[in-house]
């Protein structure tokens, strides 16, 4: 339960925001606090000084202070009510003016309400602003002045002493001057504080606007990226059309021969259950060796936008020679391969790091064939994995040929899109450059590490699955 202090702050702070905590700006609640705090102060102190007037035998006055005092509680009441705090601001700094009028022609209590003259410039150029404040307060100046100037001769009206008059214009003019300059120069800084908030907004939604677009451009990046390397994969199938033709011919013709074998000894019923058993054995062998071909070609063909996971390179490797290896044979280009045991996995789709090599392949076979002028010379590529040495979590993967390299001025142009050095026909200019996209979105690095009339070494980078969960 709150305590008994906690509800009489709730009480006195919902008398001071007129109820109107949380309703509006803090501009306008300052207002409505200094407004309601003003009239509570008057009431409080008008009140018991109209009871005193009374006693002294001055029941104008008297009069004055209670009849001022109900209009103030009205006008509080009104503004919790109709939370209409201009007019009510206006109503208040009007009964104040009228009463400081009246206090300043009759002297009040001890011919001292001239001192309450001082506080009027702060509250009605705040409660007001600037220009109206300084109206509301130059025409009680006018007043005072009139007042000060004029002989009335009238038991009611107080007479002031010339020294008194003469420092109490200059000291209120200055007051006067004090108050418009403060609230003048605190308006304008507000102004250009909320026009500095306005552009700041406008900016904010500026950004924002550019961000979507930004967004929307990235997504669709993203999908001509995908197209991209899907129609580099599509043209990598399309070169290695003959090499997968090779690559079925060959298990192709081992089953129809042996086939046709256990045909002819069935026909002669010279074939054993054993012997029928070795040759259908031999048809199985065959006949899987093409469905993995032809199961792998339709993997690979596919478009593949699957999340990452842990991908085992020796793995990728073997697969992309299930596509390409039997070409290198037919070529008589001798296949070097030196994969490590204890590789550690990368994180990655096995689908598109296949691409890679992929192209990387097919460049050095196209690289060692263009140096050959006799089939019967032996070209070699060589693909190697192995474990950085330095830190561990980096997993390499290189590509060697014995072909004739890049020229110097077309090395920084490796990897630009549409270039390439083949001829026109024989290759679209995207591997390179498909296979760098491919492998910056691994967070990975792929260089040519060396290259000259001895051949070309391309070394990929990718981070161990470890390293990068962690």
């Amino acid at each position: 339960m709150a305590s008994v202090g906690d509800r009489i702050f709730s009480i006195i702070r919902n008398i001071m925001t007129g109820g109107m905590a949380g309703k509006y700006e803090v501009e306008t609640m300052h207002r409505v606090m200094l407004l309601n705090f003003i009239s509570v102060t008057c009431v409080i102190f008008m009140v018991p000084l109209g009871v005193v007037a009374y006693i002294q035998g001055n029941p104008t006055l008297g009069f004055s202070d209670h009849f001022v005092s109900l209009i103030i509680i009205l006008n509080v009441l009104y503004l919790r009510g109709s939370e209409n705090a201009l007019f009510a601001c206006v109503i208040g700094i009007s009964i104040i003016s009228l009463l400081f009028m009246y206090l300043l022609a009759t002297g009040g209590v001890n011919n001292s309400a001239y001192v309450w003259y001082y506080t009027f410039p702060l509250a009605s150029s705040f409660l007001l602003g600037s220009k109206n404040g300084l109206i509301a307060t130059s025409i009680l100046l006018i007043f005072a002045i009139v007042f000060f100037a004029v002989d009335f001769d009238s038991p009611y009206l107080t007479h002031y002493p010339k020294d008194l008059i003469i420092r109490f214009i200059p000291s209120f003019v200055v007051i006067l001057i004090f108050s418009y300059a403060f609230e003048y120069f605190r308006e304008t800084s507000a102004t250009k504080l909320t026009s500095k908030n306005d552009e700041l907004n406008r900016t904010i939604g500026d950004l924002r606007d550019t961000e979507e677009r930004y967004r929307a451009a990235y997504e669709t990046l993203r999908e001509t990226q995908a197209q991209l390397v899907q129609s580099g994969k599509l043209a990598a199938i399309g070169q290695l059309a003959a090499g997968v033709a090779h690559e079925l011919n060959q298990p192709l013709m081992v089953a129809r021969a042996v086939a046709q074998l256990a045909l002819r000894g069935l026909d002669k019923q010279a074939l054993t259950p054993e012997d029928l058993r070795d040759r259908i054995q031999s048809i199985e062998k065959n006949t899987t060796r093409m469905m993995n071909i032809i199961n792998h070609l339709r993997t690979f063909s596919r478009q593949s936008q699957e999340p990452f996971s842990p991908v085992d390179m020796n793995s990728v490797v073997k697969d992309c020679l299930l596509m390409v290896g039997e070409q290198l044979r037919v070529h008589n280009i001798e296949l070097k391969l030196e994969l490590s045991e204890d590789l550690p996995k990368v994180m990655g789709n096995a689908n598109q790091l296949e691409q890679i090599l992929l192209n990387l392949i097919t460049n050095a076979r196209d690289a060692v064939l263009e140096v050959r002028t006799d089939e019967s010379r032996l070209g070699a590529i060589e693909v190697m994995t192995k474990t950085r040495r330095k830190d561990g979590q980096w997993v390499e993967v290189w590509v060697k040929d014995t072909g004739k390299g890049f020229d110097r001025k077309d090395l920084d142009r490796a990897f630009e899109p549409f270039f390439t050095t083949k001829e026109v026909g024989k290759g679209t200019g995207l591997g390179l450059s498909i296979s760098h996209g491919i492998v910056k979105e691994h967070q990975g690095e792929i260089e040519v590490v060396e290259t000259g009339p001895e051949g070309t070494a391309f070394r990929i980078e990718l981070p161990v699955s470890q390293a990068r969960e962690s």
